[in-house]
């Protein structure tokens, strides 16, 4: 069966959608640890930009396990090139999410959001 038919199919069972929503939700707190770093740090470095943390994991042998571990198919654990780009993808949602997150803050406190904004978005203004 083909990766994404098998993917549609075994998410629409219950059991199937809550281990992949909780692996999701795992690869994100990963996310959100390399935002979190990139906002303490603050330096224009690109080592310590969201985006490089975020290629480097996707590259990892941890997201490979992951991804070969504990996503609930044998079709998803062993679809080696999908899984980047459902890192990609996750990476882009927490991406709008947290860009949208700092529009609300920065509309509350403009002056204390606008160093850490411009380290994790520098594109964003």
């Amino acid at each position: 069966m083909p990766f994404f038919q098998s993917f549609l199919d075994d998410t629409v069972d219950q059991q199937g959608s809550k281990i992949f929503d909780w692996v999701c939700q795992h690869i994100m707190k990963e996310y959100a640890k390399f935002g979190e770093q990139a906002m303490r740090k603050r330096t224009n470095n690109n080592a310590d930009s969201f985006e490089y943390k975020l290629f480097h994991y996707l590259m990892s042998p941890d997201f490979a396990k992951i991804c070969q571990s504990l996503l609930p198919t044998k079709a998803m654990q062993t679809a080696l090139s999908a899984w980047p780009i459902l890192g990609h993808v996750l990476g882009k949602i927490f991406t709008m999410w947290l860009t949208n997150a700092m529009h609300n803050e920065r509309k509350k406190s403009p002056k204390l959001v606008e160093r850490k904004f411009s380290v994790i978005c520098p594109n964003q203004s």
